[in-house]
This record gives structure tokens, C-alpha cells and sequence, in this order.
């Protein structure tokens, strides 16, 4: 009731963050209107989500376009919860057997409305790195901007995943930025990664270390190569996205991530394996979930690099 109200400012950004973190805690199912629609009125089927969606795709542009960089860090909270809010849309519409007939309806305002977010979004990053970046580089040091940066390369991420035709050009244009970011913060977090590792020191891998590394503390930002991935499968497959991956040696850095990736998993599954054998003394559930969790997030990490690398070398002649 209240998003279908109007509101000033200080009503939406609390009820917009709200969203966010109900849809967190629960799944995006909860934004589907479960009415049953009248005779006279059978839109009220997926009415919710489209509000939800198009609100949060409206604060994106709002804040994003136009804006001086303190304005957008000043609400970047509320940014952050708009992002998650698309990001989970995005990864709901990308599958079929989720479609309500009420949500197929409104598919072209949909894409309008996600078209018109990532074109700010786009538009933002453009701005950051042509402008902003080179009259003070120093701006990234700044942690809060930089976990903005990598929250907003993370929702783009999501959408090039499923995203093939639209804003070609402007996608073209921000990948040198966005691919050097990912590799820094690759090799930023890189090493403190492998410290935690459970396959090291029994002695390292203790509950505060699978806590440490379930949620990276020490680490200043995160793993934005992890969020690029999936859509690079699609970008080298076009020859333009794939000269500039090439040039920038990306091909490399996902060869070496690919490495990363394994080690992670094969430390943590050998230490699982430990496990199985019976020990005296029985581990806490969540360092058991968090060894799971980081299997099978490097499980999908090193088969999507892997598709990435063969549509390289089948695509690329010599």
C-alpha cells in the first residue's frame, strides 16, 4: 500500500530499502501479486513487481544522471538497495518458468524501464572514469566510493549476463574501465583469499578465519572479476568486446583466476573430506555451509571462466 501511495522522500527511500531486504531474506517471489484477478481487471497479476521494478529503476536514474559525485555517494545506500532490487528482477525474468502472464504483459515497459537504468548506470561509469578519475585519481582510495563502484559494476554485470543487443556501443566503450577494476581487485583480495584457505595450516582455518573468509573483513573491496564473468561469455563472442579483452590481456587474468579458483576448491573439498572421516570433535555447522558455499561459488566460477576461454579459442583466429 504504501509504494502504490504517494510519496515524498523520506517515505520511498525507507520503504524502497525495505524492499531490498525483505527480498534478501526471502526471494523475489514476494514481489508477485498472488490477487485473484476479476473478470473486469486482469492486470493486477504481477502489478507489484512492476511497480517495485520500475521504482527502483527510476531512483537509479534520478540519482545517477546529473548528479555531482557527493550527492550520489550521499545516497548510496538507498542505490545500493535500488541495485539489488533490478539485479534480482533481472535474474528472476532471465528464467522462463517464472513468467506470470500479468509480468509478460507489461515485457516491453520492462525492458524500457531496465534500458533506461543501465543507460545512467552506463552513463555514471563513463562520467567516473573519463572525468572524475582523471582530474583526482586519489577519489578511489576512498572506500565507500570504491564499494559503490563495485556494487554498481556488480548489477551490470548481472544484466550483460542476460543482456546481448541493447547499448552495445556505450558497453563497448566503458569495458577498458570496468576490466581494469576487476583485475585490481582480483589481485587486491587474491592473496587474502589463499591465507583463510581451509587445505592450509589446520591451525589457520579456525571459526573466526571461515567467518573472516565467508565475508571477506580484510579485504577492501570484492571480487568484481567474479561479477563480470557470466557476461563475458556473451562479449567474446562479438568481435569488438573481444579485441579489447585481447588487447587488455584479460585472457591471461582468466587463466589465472581459473587457477585461483581451484585452489579454493580443491582446499576447501579436501578439507570436507576430513570431515566425513569422523573426527572427536564436530566442526560448527556454519565453517561446514561456508566450505559448501565456497565450493560451489568456485565450482560455477571455473566452469563459466572455462566457456569464456573455449569461445576465445574458437572464435579467434591463430
Amino acid at each position: 500500500d504504501i509504494l502504490f501511495s504517494r510519496l515524498g522522500k523520506k517515505q520511498r527511500d525507507p520503504a524502497m530499502m525495505l524492499v531490498a531486504s525483505v527480498i534478501e531474506v526471502s526471494d523475489f517471489n514476494w514481489c508477485l501479486n498472488n490477487y485473484e484477478p476479476s473478470d473486469d481487471d486482469e492486470s493486477d497479476e504481477g502489478r507489484f513487481f512492476f511497480v517495485v521494478l520500475n521504482m527502483a529503476c527510476i531512483e537509479v536514474i534520478m540519482h545517477l544522471e546529473e548528479q555531482n559525485m557527493d550527492v550520489v555517494m550521499a545516497n548510496s545506500e538507498l542505490l545500493v538497495a535500488c541495485y539489488f532490487i533490478v539485479e534480482s528482477a533481472v535474474s528472476h525474468l532471465s528464467n522462463p518458468d517464472n513468467h506470470l502472464a500479468g509480468v509478460l504483459k507489461q515485457k516491453q515497459n520492462i525492458q524500457q524501464a531496465l534500458n533506461n537504468a543501465f543507460a545512467a548506470i552506463l552513463k555514471f561509469l563513463q562520467e567516473l572514469s573519463n572525468q572524475v578519475l582523471k582530474e583526482d585519481p586519489s577519489k578511489m582510495d576512498n572506500a565507500q566510493l570504491k564499494y559503490f563502484v563495485c556494487a554498481t559494476i556488480r548489477i551490470l554485470g548481472a544484466w550483460l549476463s542476460e543482456e546481448t543487443q541493447a547499448l552495445r556501443e556505450d558497453v563497448y566503450e566503458i569495458m577498458p574501465f570496468i576490466l581494469r577494476l576487476a583485475h585490481e581487485t582480483f589481485e587486491v583480495q587474491k592473496v587474502a583469499k589463499l591465507s583463510l584457505l581451509a587445505g592450509g595450516s589446520a591451525d589457520k582455518f579456525t571459526p573466526d578465519a571461515a567467518l573472516e573468509s565467508l565475508h571477506q573483513k580484510n579485504v577492501v573491496t570484492p571480487d568484481t572479476l567474479r561479477f563480470l564473468v557470466p557476461g563475458m561469455c556473451h562479449l567474446v563472442a562479438e568481435d569488438k568486446p573481444r579485441k579489447i579483452i585481447l588487447d587488455m590481456n584479460m585472457h591471461e587474468t582468466l587463466f589465472i583466476y581459473l587457477s585461483y579458483h581451484w585452489t579454493i576448491y580443491d582446499s576447501y573439498s579436501t578439507w570436507l573430506k576430513e570431515q566425513a572421516k569422523g573426527s572427536d570433535v564436530s566442526e560448527p555447522m556454519f565453517m561446514l555451509e561456508s566450505s559448501n558455499f565456497e565450493m560451489v561459488n568456485s565450482k560455477f566460477a571455473m566452469i563459466t571462466v572455462c566457456n569464456v576461454l573455449m569461445n576465445i579459442i574458437v572464435l579467434e583466429p591463430g
